[in-house]
């Protein structure tokens, strides 16, 4: 049985699949994540005070004079935590999800305005990107959630048995683990790299 259902997940075609059952969630969550990261670069001086405040607390998480491991954990655990709560957040419809993504996106335009070419280009921009498409695919993992808690009740009020309300959830849920094992990878690039790499 687990068989089946990982290798309907983790096969060539799915992953194909996948981008097209959910291209309404990806450009959605890519817009929002585009929209956050201009508007954190082009009014950073209206986000300076917000920022700043985060800034401090997330350079508490890795440290020049801390072991890598160290380092490459606490980036990790921080930056997957992060998407997790964005992904959970859907089981509230998602307005939560968008909130923590804008604020994210934010964030990452305010770094590129206000750093160094140096800073943003070499020390930022590779583990960055990873960054990023982990946050889009983490909203898309929110929108799929909140898809999944509106079937299911949509079949609770309408009164389907069970089997078949479990079947309308199958391909999302399917669709979920596929986007959460992509984040995990996309996070653990991001964090070797910061780690290892950048610090």
């Amino acid at each position: 049985m687990w068989k089946k259902f990982f290798n309907d997940i983790f096969n060539k075609g799915n992953f194909k699949d996948y981008f097209k059952r959910n291209k309404v969630f990806l450009l959605f969550s890519l817009a929002i994540v585009i929209l956050s990261l201009l508007s954190g670069f082009y009014n950073y001086g209206g986000y300076s005070d917000i920022a700043n405040g985060i800034m401090i607390e997330v350079t508490g998480i890795a440290s020049l004079n801390a072991p890598v491991s160290d380092n490459f954990m606490g980036l990790f655990t921080n930056n997957f935590c992060s998407d997790i709560y964005v992904i959970a957040f859907g089981m509230i419809f998602s307005i939560p999800s968008v909130l923590l993504t804008v604020l994210n996106g934010v964030l990452i335009g305010y770094v590129f305005a206000t750093g160094s070419f140096w800073d943003v280009f070499v020390k930022v921009l590779p583990y960055g990107i990873f960054e990023v498409i982990a946050l889009i695919l983490s909203l898309t993992g929110a929108f799929l959630v909140t898809k999944m808690e509106i079937r299911f009740l949509s079949g609770i009020i309408s009164r389907k048995s069970i089997g078949d309300v479990l079947s309308r959830l199958k391909v999302p849920f399917k669709d979920l683990v596929l986007t959460l094992v992509r984040v995990l990878f996309l996070v653990v690039v991001g964090a070797i790299i910061e780690a290892y790499l950048v610090l």
